[in-house]
C-alpha cells in the first residue's frame, strides 16, 4: 500500500514532498494509515467545495482575504520554498501584508513541510505561542 500511494505520476505525495525525499512521505503514509480510521472523514462535496475557496482566495477572488493589514495580532507564516500547491510567493506575500507575520521557510521542503519538518516545527509555534502569551 505505501508503495501505491507514495509513486505514480500526478501523485498528492509529489505535491506534499519534494524530490528526492521518497522516505519522508513513505514515513509519512505509514503513519497515517496506522490510524484507527485513514479514510477522508469530508464527503467529496465538502472537499469540492474546500478547493474551490481555496482556489478563489488563491485568485484574489475572495473579498475577505483584503483586508490584511486590519489583522494586529501576531501571526507565524510558514511553508516550503518548493511547494507547488501553495507557492512560496504567497507566504512571502502575507508576511508583508500582516503588520505582525512572522515568516519561517523551510528551503528544502514542499507542501508537507510541518511533516518533512515536524520536530523543528512544532518546537517553532511553541516559540511563538509562548512568546505570545502573557505571563
Amino acid at each position: 500500500m505505501i508503495k501505491q500511494l507514495t509513486t505514480g505520476t500526478g501523485n498528492l505525495f509529489q505535491l506534499l514532498f519534494p524530490p528526492r525525499h521518497d522516505s519522508a512521505a513513505q514515513a509519512f503514509v505509514r503513519e497515517i494509515t496506522s490510524y484507527p480510521s485513514a479514510s477522508p472523514a469530508a464527503p467529496p462535496e465538502v472537499t469540492r467545495a474546500q478547493l474551490a475557496a481555496s482556489a478563489a482566495w488563491t485568485n484574489g477572488g475572495d473579498p475577505s482575504g483584503h483586508p490584511l493589514r486590519r489583522v494586529r495580532m501576531p501571526v507565524l507564516v510558514a511553508g516550503g520554498a518548493l511547494d507547488r500547491l501553495l507557492p512560496v510567493a504567497n507566504q512571502r506575500y502575507l508576511a508583508r501584508a500582516l503588520p505582525n507575520a512572522r515568516l519561517r521557510i523551510y528551503r528544502d521542503a514542499a507542501h508537507g513541510f510541518l511533516l518533512q519538518h515536524r520536530r523543528g516545527f512544532v518546537r517553532l509555534v511553541d516559540r511563538f505561542l509562548r512568546s505570545r502569551t502573557p505571563r
